[in-house]
């Protein structure tokens, strides 16, 4: 049994088989021409996406990179408002994508978008995973 966080609406509990999901994001690979060309499977991902949704937040102070990993996953952000992140923010995620080296960035289109935005502001090479997946 797993909670929603409630960051849209009433928090929710539900009944949460990891192994399904596993097992059916591993079927919808072979779905994508880019995605079964990549060998996924026990690939590095990065994940930018609301630490409310998915991974650790930390609204007071920062994390490290150490605090923010689990197993294969970077998650990129602590913060949940990215309207909030400084560039020294930003640097960091991108420094971070550059050392963890992600087969996969799964992103929040608007985080997403803040964090290219920056990159192509104060011209930062960012690293390119394999894939790209947006998620809400």
């Amino acid at each position: 049994m797993v909670k929603t966080s409630g960051s849209t609406s009433d928090a929710v509990t539900n009944v949460w088989c990891q192994e399904w999901w596993n097992a059916s994001e591993s079927c919808s690979w072979k779905l994508h021409a880019a995605t079964a060309s990549a060998r996924l499977g026990d690939h590095r991902e990065a994940i930018l996406s609301s630490p409310r949704c998915v991974g650790f937040a930390s609204e007071d102070g920062y994390l490290s990179t150490e605090q923010r990993t689990l197993r294969r996953f970077l998650f990129l952000t602590e913060k949940a408002d990215p309207a909030e992140w400084s560039a020294t923010f930003c640097d960091r995620m991108i420094e971070e994508l550059g050392r963890f080296e992600p087969t996969v960035l799964e992103a929040n289109p608007s985080f997403l978008s803040v964090l290219c935005r920056h990159a192509i502001k104060h011209d930062r090479k960012v690293f390119q995973p394999a894939v790209v997946t947006l998620t809400l």
